[in-house]
């Protein structure tokens, strides 16, 4: 979204195209038992603390692990290789994107198609871009207001209900506007229609 507004002066932008996701990386809805830890992943690159909010993150997390004690698990995971860093997210409830964005990244889509509740971007504006996007709670628009981000986290872990339809409505999202033979079509379709 912000490099396609960066440019909507000059007259040559089209269409916003999501990243496509293969369909095999698309997993079920998670469902939370009863005295189930809710477990917080966060995938924390080295040299990019302060550009993607990990430090920010990393203070409230730990604020909220303060306040909840056993109920809430948080693993922070750097340097692994994708194929590993996938399966370690694959047992959680709650993954860290980023906090500075209009948007998802790549990572954050990953996760919301693994059925993850992803805080990254999520603005209004950056999800309106989206053909098949009609007003569901697919993550959690991150604030970069340190105690607003706090009550986010603990209004999510306060309502596992909640947690869940966002599950459910994250995987909904990306295999409706990430899916890869719809994105495929998609740039078959812009391509169409300047020829």
């Amino acid at each position: 979204m912000v490099y396609k507004s960066a440019y909507e002066w000059t007259g040559k932008t089209s269409k916003l195209i999501p990243f496509a996701c293969d369909e095999s990386r698309i997993g079920i809805p998670f469902y939370i038992k009863e005295g189930e830890p809710i477990r917080i992943f966060h995938g924390w690159q080295k040299g990019k603390e302060y550009r993607k909010g990990n430090d920010v993150f990393d203070r409230v997390i730990k604020k909220v692990v303060l306040k909840y004690g056993n109920k809430v698990e948080y693993q922070i995971v750097q340097g692994v290789p994708f194929e590993e860093y996938q399966k370690m997210y694959s047992e959680c409830h709650i993954y860290i994107d980023q906090l500075y964005a209009h948007d998802k990244a790549t990572s954050g889509m990953y996760g919301m198609a693994a059925g993850k509740i992803v805080f990254a971007g999520f603005e209004e504006e950056s999800l309106q871009e989206y053909p098949h996007y009609k007003g569901e709670e697919i993550g959690i628009p991150s604030s970069m207001d340190e105690d607003i981000l706090y009550k986010q986290f603990c209004d999510l872990i306060d309502d596992p209900r909640r947690m869940e339809r966002i599950s459910k409505n994250a995987i909904e999202f990306v295999m409706a506007n990430h899916a890869s033979k719809k994105v495929a079509q998609m740039y078959l379709d812009v391509w169409n229609s300047v020829q």
